[in-house]
């Protein structure tokens, strides 16, 4: 049985000449296949269609806050907070309640002022829309007290003033007497503790008075701060981290 050339077969379909096709079809049957469906062209096999289902994420991610750790004190004029997550999303974190904050990378910095107890939380929402938090972290902050002793004192001018003058670059800095964290130590630190010489704040007990263990809830604690601390009148704790005036 004679078989026609394929290359008269590829310049056929490249023609798309169906009528003669057709007639070569009829004179060369054995290599030509008929397809019953559509008259005059070769029947060409076709994949099933496959349907991949693809499963919906439902997984938050999962946040760590590293440092620093619960219920501990900084007398500085800012905290950096660390933390690791389970997968890549997008970060915020609320100091106190407030408002949610745009965080780029895993480490950022937050601004405090005053006396007060803190709760921190950092969240995180993924690409599938789900969102994780972490656990609180509750610490206190008293500006000037760089020993955490509870009280504002020479001691704490001397920290500051043995490291007067340098920088971060230097063997010898001390981030301890850096106040305010901007790398170098100097008159700016010293003003930040001697301003409040004379200032005490029991950060145990608003830590323990102020915080259940079943829900960080800050309670306002008018105890907690000693009498005289202000220069013009007693004061209170706000929860805020401020100082203020009784009426």
């Amino acid at each position: 049985m004679r078989k026609i050339p394929k290359v008269i077969i590829f310049l056929l379909l490249a023609l798309n000449n169906q009528y003669l096709f057709t007639a070569l079809r009829d004179i060369f049957p054995s290599n030509l296949g008929r397809d019953p469906n559509i008259n005059g062209t070769i029947a060409s096999p076709s994949a099933a269609p496959c349907n991949v289902v693809t499963p919906s994420d439902t997984i938050a991610p999962v946040i760590t806050i590293l440092s620093p750790n619960s219920y501990t004190s900084t007398g500085h004029t800012v905290v950096t907070v660390s933390f690791v997550a389970s997968e890549p999303a997008s970060f915020t974190y609320s100091l106190d309640g407030g408002p949610r904050v745009s965080i780029a990378g895993t480490s950022f910095r937050v601004s405090l002022n005053g006396a007060g107890v803190h709760d921190l939380t950092v969240s995180g929402t993924d690409t599938s829309g789900n969102v994780g938090n972490s656990n609180p972290l509750v610490f206190t902050s008293f500006v000037g007290d760089l020993n955490a002793d509870g009280i504002i004192d020479i001691v704490d001018v001397v920290i500051v003033a043995a490291h007067f003058g340098l920088t971060s670059a230097s063997p010898s800095y001390s981030l301890q007497s850096d106040v305010n964290e901007d790398g170098k130590i100097d008159i700016v630190d010293l003003v930040l503790v001697a301003s409040n010489v004379g200032k005490s704040f029991n950060s145990s007990k608003v830590v323990n008075e102020e915080f259940s263990l079943s829900s960080i809830e800050p309670k306002r604690n008018p105890d907690a701060l000693s009498d005289g601390v202000a220069s013009d009148a007693s004061s209170v704790l706000l929860h805020s981290g401020e100082f203020v005036t009784k009426a």
